[in-house]
């Protein structure tokens, strides 16, 4: 998540770039939801409200930016991409 902050970030900042196209590295959808093996890794119920809110964080980033930022969504988005596509 910290990863695609910085990319956010840098997307305002810098001059040369006027816009954003989101895509997913899948080869069958864009995002589909949260990975629940992964889910079962938090240890406690801070550390899942920590991950929560960086999450919406870069929700935020989106939302907020002043440059066009889309989604090129090809097959199945569930979950976060909703979310992310919504924005």
């Amino acid at each position: 998540m910290a990863e695609i902050a910085e990319l956010l970030n840098e997307i305002q900042s810098n001059t040369l770039v006027n816009s954003a196209v989101l895509i997913s590295g899948k080869p069958d959808n864009f995002i589909v939801g949260a990975d629940i093996t992964w889910l079962q890794t938090i240890p406690d119920a801070e550390a899942g409200y920590q991950i929560a809110k960086e999450g919406h964080k870069i929700l935020d980033l989106i939302a907020n930016s002043k440059k066009p930022i889309v989604a090129a969504i090809h097959g199945p988005c569930l979950g976060g991409g909703l979310e992310v596509t919504y924005l």
